[in-house]
């Protein structure tokens, strides 16, 4: 439910004005590419987000501060969009957190991890199919437990996958 809740939130945000969402900062390189477009929702946007949200999601808004989000479609500089995906990973010092494939979908979770083990600083998220590629990244506390638990209250790795899966809707 949370995941549906923040695919809602980010389609309403997505349809706001341009004067509170911009472009791209930390992934403004993946925009030079002619069959790219992107998108930044700032702190300011995100704060308030978190006033049209109930207790449950408010928390989860209120730890977020950036969103940012790129889609190359059918992009003949498919390679060059990885490596610069790599070199934003490595500037940033963002660690491969995961790598998941199904025929010719890839979900790359690059991000980084408190000393503790429990919370995600950033996130960058890159799925690729075929020659399109999405990616997010998201600057904030993420709490690790919160993405690999289920409505349920099960934790597994399989539910990182699925809420990334989820958050890759937005492409």
């Amino acid at each position: 439910m949370k995941q549906i809740r923040i695919i809602a939130l980010l389609a309403l945000l997505s349809t706001l004005s341009s004067c509170i969402i911009s472009n791209p900062k930390v992934l403004k390189p993946l925009t030079q590419y002619e069959d790219a477009s992107g998108l930044r929702i700032p702190s300011g946007t995100m704060k308030m987000a978190g006033m049209f949200c109930n207790d449950d999601d408010d928390d989860m808004v209120k730890n977020i501060s950036t969103i940012e989000m790129v889609q190359c479609e059918d992009s003949k500089d498919a390679e060059n969009i990885s490596k610069d995906i790599q070199q934003i990973a490595s500037k940033r010092k963002l660690e491969l957190l995961l790598s998941a494939s199904s025929g010719q979908e890839k979900v790359n979770l690059f991000g980084i991890i408190n000393k503790k083990g429990d919370t995600l600083k950033e996130l960058m998220i890159e799925a690729t199919e075929k020659k399109e590629t999405s990616v997010i990244y998201i600057k904030g506390k993420i709490n690790l437990a919160e993405m690999m638990t289920d409505e349920e209250g099960k934790s597994s790795s399989k539910n990182i996958i699925e809420n990334v899966t989820n958050l890759s809707v937005l492409h």
